[in-house]
């Protein structure tokens, strides 16, 4: 009796170890156990696909650890410094935990070494390799671009914080908030102190400081509870650095670790050890069986988080198959996917479950054939993609919103071109035709018996031709310019002025100066200041360089010196929202006696009318070397 419930046990014992080593063979990691005596106890497929070994796992039992030694040393990046490193680990016999490892092909692994005692002697040690080649070109592509480091960082698992000198979170992931309960508009200027437990907030203090005075990067583990339960962490520290080579923020990732950390311990404990690790992991696990044909078998085995997922019991799910809930969508038919799993063992996939309640949760399946108690089974990992899915779902939402907006702000632009076209051909043909009919009245005031000939009829024509050519240019500069809303007064002044120069035969020429070189006016300011210009400039030809009735004076009229040569200037200059125009000649100069505001000449009324009624303007008249007239008046 008892030689059979040793028997009993020992198969019990047997029939664990084998599930927990088909179990070891999912995994994604590389792991290899070796016996006290130095020989291969198990290896599972990842540390063979991770070494390019040509066997199997199950042919490396018994190999000694020289002769596997031998086998995995091409795989290396350096081969004699990672053989001396191994030999150098097993000498110590002390734990080493996430030692950077360089391996052909541009890879990087992570590697663990596990000292097994067995009443405080060495019975064994385990070595675990952990693929970290995509985490480190993530690291450096942080380094390159912010922006680039937020699209990793909004989907990582990991909590990732960055923090400057002062410790206070510059950005925190979506994982580090949901781990820490604040939203992330309360995380972001706070110090880690303020929301992290103590001992975590003294030692990320540290370490970070740390960085920020060396510049290297920093990995430390530490442990804490959360939600009533002891969490492992893996933190690494790494240095954002400006382009002078200054550390201006720490980038600290933080891995939970606990699920590692739990199949370590697994190693020194039975059955019962194995149940609470299969059910504190973070996704669901189910093992089900898989003929050679047909659908998939009932389930062996499910975790616990299996069983939150979908609502059911562990009862009530051993006595499903995983077809009984499946529902939604297929990201591959079905058949394809058994078919994989048959031919090539593995495949990842994704399918909607319908929960108990009805709801349809999305979920990604990691699906991997193994072999247990001689059939072939298949240890599938689930995860929740709810978010994810609705985040793409939003994401190809918001894009054909802004599809749909950049096509109506296309058609308003070409709307908006179109509108502009006309409008500038409108007013180009309204510019042509004022100043054409413009022109005509001048050409009716020039025909012979459009006025009396007398030589005051002649001044009254002349007068009136010089203001309407004084308007008719404004539009024909317009026109010339292609700019319809502004007139440019350099170019307009210029014209006017010699224009005006050319309507009066003195036999002393006259020199002109004008000098408005960038001043810009509106058409409404530009009427009046041409009128205003025309009339005053008009004014200095007639009268200021007149030689004295008797014929005294010296030639250039009787107001200027035997020196000076006759000549009229005019500027306009813009300071601020100011403008000041000067018209200036150095003739003969008005009557002491004359008030320029309450003259009877008709010009200069309509100066004062233009200056005080149109520009708003100022009026100072100054008599000293001739006559000047400024006009100062606000934008």
């Amino acid at each position: 009796m008892t030689g059979t419930g040793n028997t009993l046990a020992e198969d019990q014992h047997q029939t664990t170890l084998q599930r927990f080593y088909h179990i070891l063979s999912d995994m994604e990691y590389g792991v290899l156990l070796v016996t006290g005596e130095d020989r291969v106890e198990f290896a599972n497929q990842a540390f063979c696909d991770i070494f390019g070994l040509q066997e199997s796992p199950g042919e490396l039992p018994g190999l000694s650890s020289s002769a596997l030694i031998e086998k995995i040393r091409p795989a290396y990046m350096n081969p004699d410094a990672a053989v001396a490193r191994i030999r150098e680990i097993v000498r110590q016999g002390e734990l080493v935990r996430g030692e950077d490892v360089g391996m052909r092909g541009d890879r990087t692994f992570l590697r663990d070494f596990i000292p097994i005692r067995n009443g405080g002697k060495p019975s064994g040690r385990l070595w675990m390799h952990r693929d970290i080649t995509d985490r480190k070109r993530a690291e450096e592509a942080l380094a390159e671009s912010e922006g680039k480091f937020r699209a990793l960082a909004e989907h990582a698992p990991d909590l990732i914080v960055r923090v400057d000198p002062g410790m206070r979170v510059l950005y925190a992931n979506p994982a580090a908030y949901r781990r820490t309960g604040y939203p992330a508009s309360e995380l972001f200027g706070r110090t880690v102190a303020e929301y992290a437990p103590p001992g975590v907030a003294e030692r990320f203090g540290t370490a970070a400081g740390r960085v920020f005075a060396t510049g290297e990067p920093l990995r430390y583990e530490h442990a804490n509870e959360w939600q009533g339960a002891t969490r492992a962490f893996d933190v690494q520290m790494v240095p954002e650095q400006d382009a002078g080579g200054a550390v201006r923020a720490v980038i600290a990732i933080a891995r939970d670790i606990t699920d590692r950390k739990m199949v370590e311990e697994a190693l020194r404990a039975g059955e019962e050890k194995f149940r609470e690790i299969f059910n504190s992991v973070n996704d669901a696990i189910h093992i089900h069986e898989l003929a050679d044909d047909g659908p998939p078998g009932k389930f062996i085995e499910v975790n616990d988080v299996a069983c939150a997922m979908v609502q059911y019991t562990r009862e009530e799910l051993l006595a499903m198959t995983p077809l009984d809930f499946a529902a939604g969508f297929h990201s591959r038919p079905l058949e394809q996917i058994l078919r994989n799993l048959r031919t090539d063992g593995h495949d990842v996939f994704e399918i909607g479950h319908r929960r108990k309640d009805g709801v349809i949760l999305p979920v990604e399946i990691n699906a991997h054939v193994v072999s247990l108690d001689g059939k072939r089974v298949v240890v599938s990992v689930i995860r929740d993609i709810s978010e994810r899915k609705q985040a793409e779902a939003e994401l190809i939402g918001k894009n054909a919103s802004l599809s749909e907006l950049n096509r109506e702000l296309s058609l308003r632009e070409k709307e908006l071109e179109r509108a502009l076209a006309d409008k500038e051909v409108l007013l180009s043909e309204i510019h042509h035709r004022v100043k054409n009919n413009l022109t005509a009245f001048i050409s009716l005031l020039s025909l012979e018996g459009s006025t009396e000939d007398t030589p005051a009829a002649k001044l009254l024509r002349q007068d009136l031709q010089n203001r309407a050519r004084s308007m008719a240019l404004i539009h024909e500069t317009l026109y010339r310019t292609h700019m319809y809303n502004k007139v440019d007064m350099g170019v307009y002044l210029t014209d006017l002025v010699g224009q005006i120069a050319r309507s009066f035969l003195i036999a002393e020429p006259v020199r002109t100066v004008v000098e408005a070189s960038g001043v810009m006016l509106d058409i409404k300011r530009a009427t009046p200041t041409g009128l205003i210009v025309n009339e005053l400039v008009t004014n200095s030809f007639k009268y200021a360089f007149r030689k004295p009735a008797d014929g005294s004076g010296e030639k250039g009229g009787a107001g200027t010196s035997p020196r000076e040569h006759p000549a009229i200037s005019l500027t306009l200059t813009k300071n601020g929202g100011m403008y000041e125009m000067s018209v200036k000649d150095n003739g003969a100069g008005l009557p002491a006696d004359l008030d320029v505001r309450k003259t009877r000449s008709l010009g200069l009324k309509l100066v004062n009318f233009l200056a005080r009624h149109q520009l708003r303007a100022e009026i100072e008249v100054r008599r000293d070397r001739g006559t000047e007239f400024i006009f100062r008046f606000r934008e």
